[in-house]
């Protein structure tokens, strides 16, 4: 079966988001209290060229439309914009399924790799397992709806690789920009993780978050995002 309804496809994959995902304009470079930095954390977020990272979309096409202070007296032809410390990668970093043995979450970059590889093997208790635990109850609810279930495994099926095209600081949280890229259809959303004793796991704390969204909304919606200079 070929997938016909790519916004219906987008909402159950945003709910096992994101994007949060898919923020308070400054940001904070996270360092958990509770879990000690270790030497790939240090890795990945000093062996970066980090800018700030700009994010523009119309209004019309953000996925929060009520209530949302971002918008104000703003007509839906008008933008949105938000800027956020992060890395732009050029070209973007390939990621391509691995073995559940295989995978780590040493890092935000390994956490998305081992993301990716359970959703392109439709592992359900890796799916799971690649979540905090304040959010695996919810995932489970969601992955047991069947035609959730049948439609994320049909889209990741046809999925060869992820493109990680950079990410962002928001927070106590980074959100990986991710394209998964696909021989039929393709699809732009942001990846939320944030640092556990488990180490970096997904997580749906952003859901409702109104600079989250617009994240989503120009990723989805092939909106602009540039590293200013």
């Amino acid at each position: 079966m070929i997938l016909k309804d790519k916004k219906a496809l987008l909402k159950i994959i945003a709910l096992l988001i994101v994007v949060g995902g898919v923020v308070c304009l400054t940001l904070v470079i996270y360092r958990s209290r509770t879990t000690p930095v270790n030497n790939n954390d240090q890795n990945f977020f000093n062996n970066e060229i980090k800018g700030q990272i700009l994010f523009r979309v119309q209004v019309s096409k953000l996925g929060m439309q009520v209530n949302n202070s971002l918008i104000g007296d703003k007509q839906p032809a008008d933008f949105v914009e938000v800027k956020l410390p992060g890395v732009l990668y050029d070209p973007p970093k390939k990621i391509t399924a691995i073995s559940r043995q295989a995978a780590n979450w040493d890092t935000p970059f390994n956490a998305d790799e081992a993301d990716f590889s359970a959703l392109k093997t439709d592992d359900y208790d890796w799916i799971i397992n690649d979540f905090a635990l304040t959010d695996q109850a919810a995932t489970r609810l969601i992955l047991d709806k069947n035609i959730s279930r049948e439609r994320q495994a049909q889209f990741y099926g046809q999925v060869n690789e992820r493109d990680v095209i950079g990410w962002v600081e928001y927070k106590n949280y980074i959100i990986m920009l991710d394209r998964d890229l696909g021989s039929k259809n393709s699809l732009s959303l942001p990846h939320v993780y944030k640092k556990t004793d488990s180490g970096w796991k997904r997580t749906n704390d952003l859901s409702s978050d109104e600079i989250s969204d617009v994240i989503t909304s120009t990723m989805y919606n092939n909106g602009e995002i540039k590293m200013l200079k």
